[in-house]
């Protein structure tokens, strides 16, 4: 005779707990999405140029994969657009869901499933105190880099990968399984973002994983294979094998200083008033502490793939500002785990207690972004500056009043669209020498009307170009006037601020020039005319006054 044991079911308790759960989980997701919310600044953003990119490539036109398409100044300069796909799907929720709003709202969701992902993955490593109150401690990191962007498909599939490898390795879903889904997702990933390269990152981590804590054979054999996989996947790409190598070579020396390449440290000196570099390394110190004390006095194999992906993702978001946010959601799971770890060595009470004082403090941090605008864990706080310049009218418009009003933290910043429907309505003719921040925006609005001087994909453009033209024209006037003579300008289309020294220094030396006529200016653009006969007319109707403009320092 077999005995049974009768399976117990939920108690009260049980279903008070998972409601509370259930609700606190809600109101974090209504939270975050405040914080992921983002006006977007085309000016200055990328998304112009990928809409453009999915328009042009849906109408047949394919040398947008293979040239510098949209530049008259390097046209033929070839490169592989490893993005091409986000381009299609952003143009196409643009085209058919609602415009930017609709692009806003999409992105958004994209950032609550990437959350979604690594909290659940920080609950099963510990409990949903712990996942709670690291996503809460990770959170000014993980939301800082919330412009459109490819990008996101990347952190979210990192997200996805290791929540499956983790299930994986548990044994929870079968190999077959897997590999049909990450094969898959790897053939979209190699042709939305250049960060697919980490898809054969985190096999490997839990291939050397199996192998070096002494796991069955079997799962390094299946891990190896599907490694193969990833990267045989990765071959699928209009490129084919030069555009599974592109990782390898893109990140190099562009002769222009990108400020989302550099390192913390760099960005730390040069902005030390602002305390997210701060806030990342003390995030970066506790993640390692908490590694060193989960594995003090235990194998050093006891969490050999979480170790290794705090070292990649740690130093990466060290090496690349860009990276940090990437880390930021890593932290989350990472921590949960360390720590939780830790606290398994005391008795059910005291780790009982502990859950209990991290839930308190977590939500004591989400009360006071609520309540308070000021407070470093307030979405207000980094909203105001695109809705109203009046300091006393962001104090008034709190937390409640965005739940209200989507429009403050989606679609364009106002005003956004004014210089550029300025100039095709009066259909000022090119060519036009623009700075590389406004490129994208450029391409959307004035393609194929005129082509761009320059714009923000410095991989497109020789070293020569950006170090002996670019730069030097908008720092010595003599550089200027001859790369004039050869392009014979006809109008400047320049964003305000443009904080390299070269770009200040050109608007200065274009609102003293007597040769150009400032005929635009709003929160976020310039546009010069050139004094001539073609222009005539429009700068008699439109000549700003001299009065409008302050040269209040030169570097």
């Amino acid at each position: 005779m077999i005995d049974t044991v009768p399976t117990s079911q939920p108690t009260w308790r049980d279903w008070r707990n998972a409601l509370l759960k259930a609700f606190l989980f809600a109101f974090f997701l209504i939270f975050l999405t405040l914080h992921f919310g983002d006006p977007i600044r085309l000016v200055t953003a990328d998304l112009g140029r990928h809409l453009k990119n999915g328009e042009l490539l849906l109408a047949g036109e394919h040398d947008v994969l293979t040239r510098n398409y949209y530049s008259y100044t390097q046209p033929d300069f070839p490169f592989i657009n490893h993005h091409w796909g986000s381009g299609v799907l952003f143009y196409l929720i643009y085209k058919h869901l609602g415009g930017f709003p609709a692009l806003s709202f999409f992105y958004i969701g994209i950032l609550l499933l990437t959350f979604f992902f690594f909290f659940r993955l920080a609950e099963k490593f510990s409990n949903f105190s712990f996942a709670f109150f690291f996503a809460v401690v990770a959170l000014p990191i993980f939301t800082d880099r919330l412009e459109i962007r490819p990008e996101g498909i990347s952190v979210l599939l990192i997200g996805v990968y290791l929540y499956l490898l983790f299930l994986y390795r548990e044994r929870k879903i079968s190999f077959g399984g897997l590999a049909w889904v990450i094969a898959g997702l790897q053939i979209v990933w190699v042709n939305t973002h250049l960060f697919f390269f980490m898809g054969g990152v985190m096999v490997a981590v839990y291939f050397f994983d199996a192998w070096l804590s002494r796991r069955d054979t079997a799962m390094m054999r299946e891990l190896f294979f599907l490694g193969l996989l990833v990267g045989a996947a990765s071959l699928i790409n209009p490129a084919g094998l030069q555009g599974a190598l592109v990782p390898l070579n893109i990140l190099k020396e562009y002769g222009y200083r990108l400020a989302e390449n550099q390192t913390v440290f760099f960005m730390q000196k040069r902005f030390g008033h602002d305390p997210k570099y701060l806030y990342f390394e003390a995030l970066a110190a506790i993640s390692v502490a908490g590694l060193i004390a989960a594995n003090w006095k235990k194998s050093w194999r006891t969490h050999i793939a979480p170790g290794l992906l705090l070292v990649f993702f740690g130093i990466l978001g060290f090496k690349t500002v860009r990276s940090m946010a990437m880390f930021g959601f890593l932290a989350v799971p990472l921590c949960a785990l360390f720590w939780y770890s830790l606290t398994e060595r005391f008795s059910k009470k005291v780790q009982q207690a502990v859950s209990c004082i991290l839930l308190t403090l977590a939500l004591g941090a989400v009360l006071s972004g609520v309540i308070s605008v000021d407070s470093y864990f307030s979405p207000y706080r980094k909203l105001g500056i695109f809705v109203s310049f009046d300091p006393q009218v962001q104090r008034e418009r709190g937390f409640f009043y965005l739940l209200t009003h989507p429009e403050v933290y989606s679609g364009l910043v106002p005003g956004t669209n004014g210089s550029a429907q300025f100039f095709k309505r009066l259909n000022i003719q090119g060519p036009i020498f623009n700075n590389y921040d406004i490129g994208g925006y450029l391409i959307f609005h004035l393609f194929s009307q005129t082509k761009v001087f320059v714009d923000n994909r410095p991989e497109v453009y020789s070293v020569p170009f950006f170090k002996d033209v670019y730069v030097p024209m908008q720092e010595k006037d003599d550089v200027w006037k001859r790369v004039d003579a050869q392009y014979h300008f006809n109008a400047v289309f320049f964003y305000r601020y443009d904080l390299t020294p070269w770009g200040q220094n050109l608007l200065i030396e274009r609102v003293l020039d007597p040769e150009w006529a400032p005929v635009f200016v709003d929160h976020f653009t310039i546009i010069f005319l050139r004094r001539n006969t073609q222009n005539k007319a429009l700068i008699d109707a439109f000549e700003l006054p001299p009065s409008m403009f302050k040269v209040t320092g030169r570097r």
